[in-house]
């Protein structure tokens, strides 16, 4: 009875470690040796060959996506600093109002003990 791998499997032939992949192209099921396949998961240089010569590889590495999140990492620490720099802002700002509203109820109490005699 014949067995059913899946792709991205591990199998061991001969001492070496084989990935079960498909080509994007043909859709042959064939088996990549594992050194060949992390090193072409680790750059998007390397290709891969299916039987029927098709050339396939990963367009997006490990490394890139990890660069991306970096990158976004950073942007959106920068977004929140610039929103606590804002907040910070806006807060002086509304003390500054709430001390000029007080001082203004002051002076208008004032002048209206003023005009009752």
């Amino acid at each position: 009875m014949p067995r059913t791998v899946q792709r991205g499997s591990v199998v061991a032939t001969a001492g070496v470690e084989l990935v079960v992949e498909i080509c994007p192209d043909c859709q042959c099921v064939h088996a990549v040796p594992r050194d060949l396949y992390d090193r072409a998961v680790a750059d998007s240089k390397v290709d891969i060959y299916c039987p029927n010569g098709h050339r396939w590889g990963f367009t997006k590495t490990l490394r890139e996506d990890l660069e991306k999140a970096v990158a976004a990492g950073a942007r959106a620490e920068n977004r929140a600093a610039l929103c606590a720099l804002e907040r910070d802002r806006i807060e002086h700002s509304r003390a500054a109002l709430r001390g000029y509203l007080t001082r203004l109820k002051k002076r208008v109490a004032a002048a209206g003990e003023g005009t009752d005699e």
